[in-house]
C-alpha cells in the first residue's frame, strides 16, 4: 500500500511538472510565470520560430505608473534565471541581438546576426493593445521598445526573423514559461523526503 501511494505521489509530481512545461497561453489567466506587482498588466511572449513544438513562451508583467517596452523586457530577462539576452540602447533605440531561454533543458537558443548568423536575420518586435486574449492582433511595431508606453491588457512579442522576410511570422501559440530545473528537482525531492519521513514514523509506532 505504501510503495502505490509513493508510486501515486511520483506519477501527480510527473503530471505536474509536465503541466508546467506544455501548458498553452490563450489569455493573461494562464501565464503562471508573473514578474513585478500593479494594476496593470501584460503579456510577454518569444517565439524563437525553430520549428520545434516548443519554440515560443510566454511570461506575464505587471506595474504601475508609466513603463515601457524596454523595462518589460528587462525586467523579465533580470527575474528568470533561464532567460538570457544581448540588448542595446544606442542613438538608434533598443536594438535585442540575441535570446537565449532555458538552454540546460530544451536548447531553444537563437543568436540572431552573431556567431556565424546573416544580416538578414533578427528579432522583430510586435505589439497588440487591447486585448487579454490571444491570438491577438499582432503588428509589427513602428517604434522601439525603449518608446513604447506599455498599456494596461497589452501584448509585447519578439519574434525571429530570417532570410530577410521582414516582417517575419508574428509571435504564435505560446507555452507558459517553466521554472528553472532546479525548481523541479526540489519538487521531486521533496516528495522522497516526505515519503521518507512517513516510512520511518511508521516504523516507530
Amino acid at each position: 500500500m505504501k510503495k502505490i501511494r509513493f508510486t501515486a505521489v511520483l506519477i501527480a509530481a510527473f503530471c505536474l511538472t509536465a503541466h508546467l512545461q506544455a501548458s498553452s497561453i490563450t489569455s493573461f489567466a494562464d501565464i503562471t510565470n508573473w514578474v513585478g506587482s500593479g494594476a496593470n498588466q501584460a503579456g510577454f511572449v518569444i517565439d524563437f520560430n525553430d520549428g520545434t513544438t516548443n519554440q515560443s513562451y510566454a511570461w506575464g508583467f505587471r506595474w504601475d505608473g508609466s513603463q515601457t517596452g524596454e523595462d518589460m523586457f528587462q525586467a523579465i530577462v533580470a527575474a528568470d534565471p533561464n532567460l538570457t539576452a544581448t540588448a542595446s540602447n544606442s542613438g538608434f533605440g533598443f536594438y535585442v541581438s540575441s535570446i537565449t531561454y532555458n538552454d540546460e533543458v530544451d536548447l531553444h537558443t537563437s543568436d540572431l546576426g552573431a556567431n556565424g548568423g546573416t544580416a538578414d536575420e533578427w528579432w522583430t518586435y510586435y505589439t497588440a493593445d487591447g486585448s487579454s486574449t490571444l491570438p491577438a492582433a499582432w503588428t509589427a511595431s513602428a517604434t522601439g521598445a525603449d518608446t513604447r508606453t506599455l498599456a494596461n491588457n497589452s501584448w509585447d512579442g519578439w519574434s525571429a526573423t530570417v532570410d530577410n522576410a521582414w516582417p517575419g511570422s508574428t509571435p504564435d501559440s505560446p507555452l507558459n514559461a517553466v521554472p528553472e530545473p532546479s525548481a523541479i528537482v526540489l519538487l521531486l525531492a521533496g516528495v522522497g523526503l516526505l515519503s521518507w519521513a512517513r516510512k520511518s514514523l511508521s516504523s516507530k509506532a
